[in-house]
């Protein structure tokens, strides 16, 4: 009994406690930043509720919260702090800067900027956000990522480019923006994995594009490619497989057997007796025959580390697509290898090379807007009632067709593997097509590509806020095509003779480019930018193409060039070109209290005799913008404080 006496002594106790300790109590304080400025329009929270308040204009708050509560203090550009209040009255506080908020930067031209700073009309795509998506292409990858960008694909065959139009077409013939990667111009980001991208900045107008002179006429694509990951010495290796079936997203509607049956009757192109070839039941789906399921796989492999002084990324990615066009004609295997290191030989010298090597091979069917050449021109066109191929005799009409037109010029018969006889409309045209599996079998087309891509930088500092950069970038590489098409009898008395062609196209590029940042703050509130540099590019090309028509040999030897001598027409032409062109350019930016910015660009590009006479040979590209950030203004306190918007 005396144990029970006193343990409900001390259960009393305890609720006098809870009930006295769950007494409201007011809360007063300031919250400043580290420099000991009022931090304005802070939150200040009781946490798990929704009681909350807003400091004033000199960074004080009062709140009333229950004595054992907990407070949260937020500010955008802070880091979050959580106090428990333990029965005190006040409590002040000093936020921290959240440095990777409030120091988020952006990629711009020839160096970085705060995203709060900027003036310009910029897009920013992260790592995060071109993840889990099944595209091989960087560009399709951007397919709505960023307003104001368009994302053009010309061609669904494996391998195909898309375009990137930046706020429509211009009026100038050239359409597609500048794009450089890790600092290197190219002139297609194609052989970029996703994966292996770290931020994507486009500029799209000319207050933020002008550095970049006459290039950037329709915007410009800055990629970064990842760097490696140093913290605490860590290593890491990641591996993703991607698999993606590829159909068509939307079968077009096309007239059925019966109906184009009576289209013909009723537009007077026929007549009833027209259709006695007809057995009533033929009724082919051109767009089922014709295509399948396609497949698309990527592997991708990398390797990331570091320490205090050093970083490296290596990643190695292979793709196999195969198109939605029947067989093995429509394909695009890529294996693409990067690597990306840096170091830190001192405090004031940094040195790093990013590298990139892709070799590619690519079959293609022909794609036109000819019904002669366009497999899926001839799917579109060809009726329901011509099957593949003739399984139980030929018909009259094809029987009629062939004797008048192709025994007598010595041309053979277009038939399948088994020796059957493809299917012949009844109503051919001057460019009437007869059958897609024709224009399927009767070409060959190969595609090799090998391209090496990098640059090599020195970075030194040799002071607090100077950072010097020399760059050298370097691409390489060349692309082969080799076409070969068969002897074939295509549309009426027209005949595609035995015949070849190819192009072979060699590419060296480099530039050398030298520029300083600066960056600064006076008594806190004025932040000055400065950058100034120059540049030298030169491009060396060698094209040569040739074709042979009309050859006498169908054997594998004789399917490429140089073998062919067989022929009584063939054409070669080509010959290497050399261009080059220097820039300098220069950046001034001022911001005042993170508040009012203003800033100006500047860039002259000057062009070889090649493009430009030497009286019209410079060009002068300025920009200026300014910017007012409001939510920094004092006012909005106030403002934030009545609405409860923090």
């Amino acid at each position: 009994m005396r144990i029970f006496k006193k343990f409900i002594g001390i259960a009393a106790l305890l609720a006098m406690t809870i009930s006295v300790s769950a007494q409201n109590v007011t809360v007063k304080g300031s919250i400043k930043d580290a420099s000991g400025e009022p931090v304005v329009g802070a939150t200040v929270m009781q946490s798990g509720t929704n009681n909350g308040t807003v400091t004033d204009l000199d960074g004080n708050y009062q709140i009333s919260v229950p004595s054992n509560a907990t407070l949260t203090f937020t500010c955008i550009g802070y880091s979050d702090q959580v106090i428990a209040v333990a029965g005190k009255s006040a409590i002040n506080v000093v936020l921290e800067e959240d440095n990777e908020m409030l120091e988020e930067t952006v990629v711009i031209g020839y160096g970085v900027q705060r995203k709060s700073d900027v003036t310009g009309a910029i897009a920013s795509v992260k790592a995060s956000d071109l993840e889990n998506r099944t595209a091989t292409d960087v560009a399709q990858a951007l397919q709505g990522k960023a307003a104001g960008v368009q994302i053009i694909n010309s061609s669904g065959a494996p391998g195909s480019a898309s375009s990137i139009q930046i706020r429509g077409y211009s009026s100038n013939s050239k359409t597609s923006p500048l794009m450089i990667v890790d600092g290197l111009k190219v002139t297609d980001i194609s052989y970029l994995d996703p994966d292996m991208i770290a931020s994507i900045e486009i500029l799209k107008d000319a207050a933020s594009a002008a550095i970049y002179g006459v290039e950037a006429g329709n915007g410009v694509v800055l990629i970064t490619t990842k760097s490696g990951n140093s913290e605490n010495g860590k290593g890491r290796v990641t591996y993703s497989f991607q698999n993606a079936i590829q159909t068509l997203a939307r079968k077009p509607e096309i007239m059925h057997a019966q109906d184009y049956v009576d289209y013909m009757l009723l537009s007077g192109a026929a007549k009833e007796s027209d259709f006695a070839f007809w057995d009533g039941k033929t009724d082919t789906d051109w767009i089922d025959l014709m295509t399948e399921k396609g497949y698309q796989r990527r592997h991708t492999l990398g390797f990331e580390g570091g320490n205090d002084r050093a970083k490296f990324y290596a990643s190695l990615s292979y793709t196999d697509n195969n198109g939605i066009i029947k067989g093995d004609k429509d394909t695009n295997k890529r294996l693409v290898g990067q690597v990306n290191a840096e170091y830190k030989i001192n405090k004031w010298l940094t040195t790093g090379v990013n590298l990139t090597i892709d070799k590619s091979e690519r079959t293609a069917v022909g794609e036109s807007s000819s019904t002669q050449s366009s497999v899926f021109g001839a799917v579109l066109a060809d009726d329901p009632l011509t099957p593949l191929y003739y399984e139980n005799g030929i018909p009259e009409h094809a029987q009629k067709f062939i004797a008048q037109n192709i025994t007598p010029f010595g041309h053979t018969v277009p038939t399948d593997p088994q020796g059957r006889v493809y299917g012949i409309p009844a109503f051919p045209t001057s460019s009437y097509m007869w059958n897609p599996q024709i224009l399927l079998d009767q070409r060959e087309s190969e595609t090799r590509s090998f391209r090496v891509r990098g640059t090599a930088y020195l970075n030194i500092t040799p002071i607090k806020g100077l950072v010097f950069t020399s760059r050298l970038g370097f691409q390489g590489g060349y692309s082969h095509t080799n076409t070969y098409n068969y002897e074939e009898f295509l549309t009426w008395r027209n005949v595609q003779t035995m015949s070849i062609s190819a192009s072979e196209n060699d590419r060296v590029y480099y530039q050398w480019e030298n520029f300083a940042n600066y960056n600064t703050t006076i008594a806190k509130k004025h932040a000055i930018q400065a950058m100034a540099g120059m540049s030298y590019q030169q491009t060396y090309t060698d094209n040569l193409s040739g074709s042979a028509d009309k050859l006498t040999y169908d054997v594998p030897l004789y399917r490429y060039l140089s073998n062919s001598v067989n022929t009584t027409k063939m054409s070669v032409s080509g010959q290497p070109n050399t261009t080059a062109n220097m820039s300098f350019f220069g950046r001034l930016g001022y911001t005042y209290d993170n508040r009012y910015f203003v800033q100006g660009n500047f860039r002259a590009d000057a062009y070889d005799s090649s493009k430009l006479d030497k009286a019209h040979r410079w060009g002068f590209f300025p920009s200026v913008s300014g910017g007012w950030n409001i939510s920094n203004e004092k006012f909005m306190s106030a403002v934030k404080e009545k609405t409860g918007i923090t």
